[in-house]
Order: C-alpha cells, then structure tokens, then sequence
C-alpha cells in the first residue's frame, strides 16, 4: 500500500489506495479517494459541493444500500443498474433496471429499448409487483424539486447486501453476514414465475403457471386472436371476442373471473 504520507498523483502497475489515502493532482485542485459525499454512509465525509464524480452515480451492476435508482432533475443525470455485457466484460450489457417517470414512478427492468417487466408502481410504501420490506432492507421513494429515486436502506447492520443484475438479465440479491462472514444468496429472478413478465400475454387472456410451466387461456367469450401462434404457447397477441354483438354480454362474465385488472400503464382498479 502507498502510505498515506505520501503525495502523489498517479499509481503505477501493482500500486494501490486504501481508506484515508487519495491521489492529489500536481496543482492541489483534484483529489480521488474513498469518500462519502452524500450517499455512501461508509467512507469518510467530504464538501458535497466540491465533488465532480462519484461511483454511487455509476452503479454499474450493482445497487447498493444509499445508491440511487432516478433522475437528478437539475443536472439531468440518470441513475441506472446496467449488466455486465458478459462473466468475462464489464462493457454496459443489454439489460438494465431504471426508473420509469410516465405516469406513477416505478422501477422497470429493460432489455435493449424494450420493457422486459415491471416492479410496479409506488403506493406509499412499496412496489407493488415487489414483496415489500423484509427484516433486512426496505425500499424508499424520494421525490423533491431536484431529484426523483428510488434507494433502499438497511434495517440490520450485521448484514449487508448487494443486488445485481447479471448478463442473462436475472436480478439477484446477495446478503453477507458481518457475524458469519459467509455470503448468500438468497433471491434470484430466474426464479420467479414467468406469467409475472412484462407482456407475456396479450389481452383478455389469463396465465396460470402449472407444472413448472406457464400456461395462458382466453377470458370466457373470447378466442385467440392468431390460433396458429396461440397453439404454439405464442401469447402475446392475446385474445378477441368470440362473437362481437355479444360483447356487452360478454363484459359482465370477464368482471365476475377477473379480480384484478391493469389499466393502461399504471392504474389499477378491482372488479
């Protein structure tokens, strides 16, 4: 390690910097260390005003406790997770968890340009596509004049957690236990069941997952719209009234099968 007091303003191969030790450029202007202006809650304090660059506003793959998922609204900076392209390259991959600002604030799982699902909207103390708080960690929701994020905190500090988005677009939850130094994991996506997906099936339709396997059926009164594709567990397309001049026939026997139902983006009523 370089000792800390020693100034210098570059490293060479093999060197490195630890707590308390920073790199100051020749003019005394720039100074890279480990700090906490603002987020992290676990390196030393510094001016928030004077920092030019942080890492918890580049979360890369990683979302840790402090870090923010959101928009800075005065500067225009977006917050995001971005996989990995692959195990072997850091490079931003096609998968990513961001901040959807149209209509109620949610966090979006993307691949590419596309949704590929959704956590749901806020509801003042949750996602409501997401489990909700546990004994470890609890998600917040900040929204003022400046910025707008979602962040999660801790509720134990003899944990402390990681959640990650890996190349094949699974998010996944890490917990390392101070009292046993062991790391865990103990939530992956891939696990989940799939008719939670964005779009995986198309309207008037209804998933159930069987077996170990999805399977979607059309609403009483209706049939799917490209059989070929329905047959062929294609779903997306969903389906369309068996007889149109019965539709309104049709609406009260969908209200009696359907407890829930999404309305547009992000209203949801009951029937």
């Amino acid at each position: 390690m370089i000792p800390s007091s020693t100034s210098i303003d570059s490293l060479a191969v093999g060197q490195s910097i630890q707590d308390n030790e920073t790199l100051v450029s020749a003019s005394g202007i720039i100074e890279v260390g480990f700090f906490s202006p603002g987020n992290s809650t676990r390196r030393q304090e510094t001016d928030v005003d004077s920092v030019l660059w942080q890492s918890f506003d580049y979360p890369c793959d990683t979302w840790m406790s402090g870090m923010k998922i959101g928009w800075n609204l005065v500067t225009g900076l977006e917050r995001y997770v971005s996989s990995w392209k692959s195990v072997d390259d850091p490079a931003e991959g096609e998968y990513a968890y961001k901040m959807d600002r149209r209509g109620y604030r949610q966090i979006v799982k993307f691949k590419g340009h596309g949704i590929k699902m959704r956590e749901g909207s806020w509801n003042g103390l949750s996602l409501v596509g997401n489990p909700g708080p546990t004994n470890q960690l609890s998600l917040k929701f900040v929204f003022n004049e400046k910025e707008v994020y979602f962040e999660y905190v801790l509720l134990n500090r003899s944990f402390f957690d990681v959640v990650t988005l890996t190349p094949s677009g699974a998010g996944q939850i890490l917990f390392w236990s101070t009292h046993r130094s062991t790391r865990q994991l103990v939530f992956s996506s891939e696990e989940k069941d799939q008719c939670e997906s964005y779009a995986f099936r198309g309207t008037n339709s209804i998933c159930n997952y069987n077996a170990n396997s999805p399977s979607c059926e059309c609403l009483r009164g209706y049939i799917p719209k490209y059989p070929d594709q329905w047959n062929v567990t294609i779903w997306l397309d969903g389906c369309v009234p068996r007889n149109k001049s019965n539709c309104n026939n049709e609406i009260h026997e969908m209200a009696s099968e359907v407890h829930t139902l999404e309305v547009a983006r992000h209203v949801f009523i009951v029937v």
